[in-house]
């Protein structure tokens, strides 16, 4: 693609976001409110659905948006967690809000957003290991699921 001098040629790269550049931020509230960040390799189940009817002939909104459950993917890592670990283990007292928002951020070449999604009440609703298998040399990887209450897109750039 050009301008009218012939100058500028655009790749896919200068149109759209690619999926491997993203970064995952926990934002803690409570009397010491603090961001933590930590890396995943997937994050899955950013969308939500809405039931129309069209029945009357006219469009007519049925019911609320719904939220699929963001699904973070990352590898076991051999040193201690505390704050990980304190998420994954809090599940099995009761539901409680691992953090006040959750930012998924797509990140430019330079490491900038270009578009991040804010999750807000997230609860962890499944946590899983992945299969020990004496016969793989893969990494084990953790799953978390959660639920949260809304969603708000930022448009960075």
């Amino acid at each position: 693609m050009s301008n009218d001098t012939g100058t500028a040629h655009l790749g896919l790269k200068d149109l759209y976001a690619l999926g491997y550049r993203f970064e995952v931020v926990f934002q803690m509230g409570g009397t010491r409110p603090h961001n933590f960040e930590m890396v995943f390799q997937k994050v899955s189940g950013i969308g939500l659905s809405r039931k129309v009817d069209f029945s009357k002939g006219e469009t007519v909104t049925t019911e609320q948006a719904t939220y699929e459950k963001l699904t973070l993917t990352k590898g076991l890592s051999i040193r201690r967690d505390t704050q990980w670990d304190k998420y994954i283990w809090s599940m099995q007292e009761q539901a409680v809000r691992i953090a006040e928002a959750l930012l998924v951020s797509v990140l430019d070449e330079d490491g900038e957003p270009v578009r991040t999604w804010k999750f807000f009440d997230v609860l962890p609703t499944r946590w899983s290991l992945s299969e020990l298998d004496a016969g793989n040399t893969a990494i084990l990887i953790e799953t978390l699921e959660v639920q949260f209450r809304r969603m708000n897109i930022i448009n960075a750039k």
